[in-house]
């Protein structure tokens, strides 16, 4: 960390290095340390999708779930073939800003790249439950037991 910083201040201009000390104090679960870093990284290169990503990631742990969205959203229109983890982490958002049919969907188009997404299935799959969409809530839970047989959450009763 240190050593990048070191980097940064020679070179500021690079969007690599102030992505990677924002990158690292996300890690670190240190958002607002983080948080000036990746948007030096945005400011000079506003087309890296995975600067959005951890921003949007930096405002949904600040509770700033509209910013979060937006940045997902931006991520999502420029990540090339799709990403499973953007539609993921729109269903979280979507979720927290109550707009859980778009949730659903944002879900489905995860699975739709990535089948196998536990994290999704179970999302997808508690959605549907909310909704009385009980044939399904169970299907995406056994679908999630196919992949991890103790999972805690995912034995519906």
């Amino acid at each position: 960390q240190e050593l990048l910083q070191k980097a940064y201040a020679l070179e500021p201009e690079m969007p690599t290095l102030a992505y990677y000390i924002g990158e690292t104090y996300l890690q670190r679960e240190r958002d607002a340390e983080a948080r000036p870093y990746l948007e030096a990284a945005l400011e000079r290169d506003p087309d890296d999708v995975n600067a959005l990503y951890n921003l949007a990631l930096v405002h949904y742990h600040l509770q700033e779930h509209g910013g979060a969205m937006d940045l997902l959203d931006r991520a999502n229109a420029l990540a090339e073939g799709g990403d499973a983890e953007i539609h993921y982490c729109r269903g979280i958002v979507l979720e927290a800003l109550q707009r859980h049919a778009e949730a659903k969907e944002a879900y489905g188009q995860a699975l739709a790249l990535e089948p196998d997404n536990a994290l999704s299935l179970l999302f997808l799959g508690k959605l549907h439950d909310m909704f009385q969409e009980l044939p399904q809530a169970i299907d995406c839970y056994r679908r999630v037991l196919e992949l991890d047989p103790h999972h805690p959450e995912a034995n519906y009763e």
